[in-house]
């Protein structure tokens, strides 16, 4: 298993973290001396490190049910098992600082890591979030999400880069990503049943010297119903759907005939929290335009919070 230099910088952004908190408790450090004796240091955090915000978030794209191997059901009209869907880890960690009760800005780091076949991780282009769990709250509906999403772009495969084909040089087409996601929930009063609606918008900015194909996206648009049913206090069953997933392509007229989109899947699982900032989220994704084992897929999301 190698040390990439994307899972080395999934363990700096960590140590940033604690050394933000580290560095104000040693600020704050007082020492009280008597004729006898002299008492512990105490060690006192600033105001400003209880604003720190550190927490991760992770997907595992398990294997087919049906054919369990190296590889995850594509998300092709066919769902075929092929090379380009590897068995896989997409991590967020995100490093961030409490504006107020409401809002907090973040900078996440994406680490993407195929675990099988011996492949690599990656780290994604990163990006700085506005977050917020309730811009809106009344009553059972809350409104939250992330305001906005400003993407950094490294990554080559990200940021498209194309081949000229006169000159043979590389061209990075995408100047930055912007994403706006709001999370609609709603609790149904007098019962454990919560409906909620996850809504993002994507958009390429392309630069003047980009190659535009055919395949190029330059708009993207999720809308995923999702349910919890609270089981427990520790447990819930869970159900998400990506109901859609159109894709515009660059250069075309903003009309129907020019979005494609994936077929929708269901996602039913269990949630389990471990802990009050530790939870586990086992769950089997299925394609219901094509259900049979090899389509069918297990997947488990882990959340945590660790400041």
């Amino acid at each position: 298993m190698k040390m990439t230099s994307a899972v080395l910088a999934g363990i700096q952004t960590l140590a940033l973290a604690a050394s933000l908190s580290a560095t104000g408790a040693f600020a704050d450090t007082t020492t009280t001396t008597t004729a006898t004796s002299t008492t512990a240091t105490k060690l006192a955090l600033p105001k400003w490190s209880d604003n720190i915000v550190l927490s991760y978030w992770g997907n595992f794209s398990g294997p087919s049910i049906g054919s369990p191997g190296a590889l995850s059901p594509s998300v092709q009209p066919d769902y075929t098992l092929d090379d380009t869907n590897l068995v896989g880890l997409d991590s967020f960690i995100t490093l961030g600082y409490k504006l107020n009760p409401k809002f907090t800005l973040g900078f996440v780091n994406e680490i993407q890591w195929n675990i099988t076949r011996g492949q690599d991780a990656t780290l994604n282009s990163p990006y700085l979030a506005l977050k917020s769990s309730n811009v809106i709250k009344s009553g059972g509906f809350a409104l939250g999400g992330d305001l906005f999403r400003v993407y950094l772009p490294t990554r080559n495969d990200l940021v498209n880069a194309k081949v000229d084909p006169t000159t043979g040089a590389t061209i990075r087409s995408i100047a930055t990503i912007l994403r706006s996601v709001q999370n609609m929930t709603y609790d149904v009063p007098k019962s454990r049943l919560q409906l909620a609606l996850y809504v993002q918008e994507r958009v390429s900015i392309y630069t003047s010297s980009s190659i535009v194909d055919a395949n190029t996206t330059d708009w993207r648009f999720n809308v995923s119903p999702y349910a919890n049913y609270q089981i427990t206090p520790k447990v819930a069953a869970t159900l998400w759907t990506d109901l859609i997933d159109a894709k515009h392509m660059a250069g075309s007229g903003f009309d129907l005939t020019n979005f494609k989109s994936n077929a929708p899947d269901i996602e039913p699982g269990i949630n389990i929290d471990i802990t009050p900032k530790f939870s586990l989220n086992p769950y089997l994704n299925l394609e219901p335009t094509q259900l049979t084992l090899d389509t069918t897929s297990f997947g488990l999301i882990i959340s945590g919070k660790l400041l």
